[in-house]
């Protein structure tokens, strides 16, 4: 059990230290504390126990002050020192004897209800010790050690009404005491009052620095009640710079699959800096991701040429475009880049947007241009491997994806493409498995490979895992056709008929081309009854 307070000069403090302090008051008593007309046996007998006490001999210290209060059996002084010597040997029955007897002499003044209401509780005499603290709160209203000995009484008993309306009163006596303002929010939180208990982190906040890590508390919170003034708040506090908070809280958002929040969180700021082009490219980002592709571009194209995020801004617009199916101009924007600054990125969306749009020929020229620039970068053998599955050469694309793992053993695209390629036909299963796994380490949200993942595990017949990583990957990217038909396989063989048949409508009316058109329709026959 953790020892409670002892009162107004031994709070939290260890033997010595508690014993300076007896010195120190005993010095005060010898100069004219003490009752009226001190015998100078009693001025002995403390002066003694101050000694022993300063030395740390306590069990001689308290013979002491037993000594002092036979002397001078009125000296109130005398029975509370003795007190508070035998609550430090944790000699509690002596204690509470002691501080009855200042009782009797004095009533049950602050200094004698903290001496014996330690007592008391350390002796489990809790209805006692809450009679005795309510007393004196009648006769002291304001006095705040006895509310908190009360408070503390209440939490152990898990009265968490009754702690909650006593730390409410001890904040209104001492608003500018941190603790208390922290002990409030944790009965709050006990009692699931959030708002409540996040004002009250934010009130110790303000009082006490030190209490710096609340934030984090106060950030949880607001996250999950929704309240992203709070948590927007907390997360400034913890982060002095105002962009990298946002776009921190945006991504903690973002984890917690709420895109939406994520946006408000980046327009809040942009708000307040409408200069800070990286929260808006944050904001597009976060609207591509929820499949808002229009939008996101619109605010793309809100970013000013000169700005340092123009490059990424429209390398986004031309992979939004490619998406959508918007390749000629794509094309047209990459051409117009290229010929003010060409570089690695812009060549790959450029072999990218022409293999979209079945020039092949002129994919494959991009391609070994780039392979020729930058022979050690992996994008250049991934994008030849690609182009050897356009031309329908597994053999050739399987050897030259392997060409990129030995440029980067762990490269996630290589990794799923390959293990791909043996789900489908059921062979390698194990291997596949593990090379997907190391995928996703690298690139842990990628709905490819969550695809790649979901369609594992059905061969695998783990539906419902399966259903939950597609649902994941569908989330990433909601208009990806074949997603959604593979997720619609596995809701069918789960024995969701209905539900499955609601994703193969949908991925019909997002399909695109006759190809894909037509095998959609040939699953949806065969799932009609």
């Amino acid at each position: 059990m953790t020892r409670p307070a002892l009162g107004y000069s031994l709070r939290c403090m260890n033997s010595i230290a508690c014993a300076l302090t007896i010195a120190l008051s005993l010095a005060l008593i010898a100069c004219g504390a003490p009752p009226k007309g001190p015998s100078p046996a009693l001025m002995r007998a403390f002066g003694q126990a101050g000694l022993a006490a300063t030395a740390g001999r306590l069990d001689q210290a308290a013979a002491l002050y037993d000594q002092a209060t036979r002397v001078s059996p009125t000296a109130v002084e005398a029975w509370l020192a003795a007190a508070e010597v035998y609550a430090l040997l944790d000699r509690w029955v002596e204690a509470r004897a002691r501080a009855e007897q200042a009782r009797r002499l004095e009533g049950e003044t602050p200094r004698v209800v903290q001496a014996l209401g330690a007592a008391l509780r350390r002796l489990d005499a809790e209805e006692e010790a809450v009679a005795l603290y309510e007393r004196a709160i009648q006769t002291h209203p304001d006095d705040p050690l006895a509310w908190e000995a009360l408070g503390a009484l209440a939490l152990k008993r898990e009265a968490w009404e009754e702690a909650a309306r006593i730390f409410a009163r001890l904040t209104q006596i001492t608003p500018h005491q941190a603790t208390y303002w922290l002990q409030r929010a944790e009965v709050d939180l006990q009692r699931y009052q959030l708002l409540s208990a996040a004002e009250a982190f934010e009130r110790a906040l303000n009082l006490d620095p030190d209490y710096h890590a609340l934030n984090h508390r106060v950030l949880a919170i607001g996250l999950q009640m929704g309240d992203l003034t709070m948590a927007r708040r907390a997360m400034h506090r913890l982060q002095p710079n105002p962009l990298i908070a946002d776009l921190t809280l945006a991504g903690l958002l973002l984890k917690r699959g709420d895109p939406l929040e994520a946006y408000n969180a980046l327009e809040a700021h942009l708000n307040d800096w409408p200069e800070h082009h990286s929260a808006r490219l944050n904001q597009a980002r976060v609207l591509a991701r929820i499949g808002q592709d229009e939008e996101a571009i619109a605010l793309l194209a809100e970013i000013p040429k000169g700005a340092p995020q123009r490059a990424q801004a429209q390398r986004l617009i031309v992979e939004l475009q490619l998406r959508g199916g918007e390749v000629e101009d794509a094309l047209a924007l990459i051409e117009r880049a290229r010929a003010r600054r060409d570089g690695l990125d812009w060549a790959r969306l450029h072999a990218q947007a022409l293999m979209a749009s079945g020039r092949l020929e002129a994919a494959e020229g991009v391609i070994e241009a780039g392979l020729e620039r930058w022979p050690t970068r992996a994008d250049f053998h991934l994008l030849r491997a690609q182009l050897a599955q356009r031309h329908g050469d597994q053999a050739s694309a399987l050897e030259r994806m392997h060409a990129v793992l030995e440029i980067h053993p762990n490269h996630p695209q290589a990794l799923s493409y390959i293990s791909g390629i043996w789900v489908e036909a059921g062979v390698n299963l194990d291997e596949a498995e593990r090379m997907i796994r190391a995928a996703l380490r690298q690139a842990p949200e990628d709905p490819a490979i969550n695809d790649t993942l979901g369609r594992l595990l059905f061969r695998q017949r783990r539906l419902k895992e399966a259903a939950e990583v597609l649902r994941f990957a569908l989330s990433h990217a909601p208009g990806e056709v074949n997603i959604i038909a593979h997720l619609a396989e596995v809701l069918w063989a789960s024995g969701q008929g209905d539900e499955a048949r609601r994703y193969l409508s949908r991925a019909l009316h997002l399909a695109d081309d006759q190809e894909t058109r037509r095998a959609i329709e040939a699953r949806l026959k065969r799932l009609t009854p």
